[in-house]
């Protein structure tokens, strides 16, 4: 049985809980989160995952690269396994940079969620081949960071995305992600510029 630290609203370890009793009582817990970007001609790219239909929460929806919960007994760095199960991807601890702890609440009718995000980026070249976990992730997609930037605004209605392995090209709006608040998404964008700030 997943057991998960249990946090306050200050983000304050006040005991344990099973995982389910947090997604049904909407108890704060932690949470492990990898973006991962790239270069495809010239232009910066933020990957999406394709979550599988046969998931419980959430499924046949785009989401962060790599996510998932943090068991009681594991630090944050443990959480680079995701990374690792779902994509069939190892990468140098070196290679991710923190983009801080943010909020990331989603409440709905069959769920309840309230997580303290523990926000990871790392870059990977364009020819990085992934070997996916099916039962998790269907398919890699990606996009212009400065799209993405458009589409949690509410700029563009949807934006252009392509699949990683073909480059196929579709079609993504809101309403296709995972239901995160747009001051999470904002939160990720924020630091993406200043990466950008200080490249220049």
């Amino acid at each position: 049985m997943e057991r998960l630290k249990q946090f306050d609203e200050n983000g304050h370890v006040i005991g344990e809980m099973t995982r389910a009793v947090a997604h049904e009582k909407g108890y704060w817990h932690e949470t492990f989160h990898c973006w991962l970007t790239s270069i495809v001609d010239g232009e910066a790219v933020v990957l999406l995952q394709l979550r599988s239909s046969e998931k419980k929460d959430y499924a046949s929806l785009y989401d962060i690269t790599a996510a998932g919960h943090l068991m009681a007994h594991e630090t944050i760095l443990d959480g680079l396994r995701e990374v690792e199960e779902e994509l069939g991807l190892f990468l140098r601890i070196e290679a991710y940079e923190s983009m801080g702890t943010f909020p990331n609440v989603i409440l709905s009718d069959t769920i309840q969620d309230r997580e303290w995000a523990r926000c990871f980026t790392a870059a990977v070249p364009r020819e990085t081949a992934f070997t996916l976990q099916i039962e998790e992730v269907e398919k890699i997609v990606y996009c212009r960071i400065s799209d993405f930037y458009q589409l949690i605004e509410g700029i563009c209605p949807s934006i252009t995305i392509w699949n990683w392995l073909d480059d196929h090209e579709a079609y993504l709006t809101m309403r296709q992600m995972v239901p995160h608040p747009r001051t999470y998404f904002q939160a990720i964008a924020t630091h993406w510029q200043a990466q950008k700030r200080q490249g220049e």
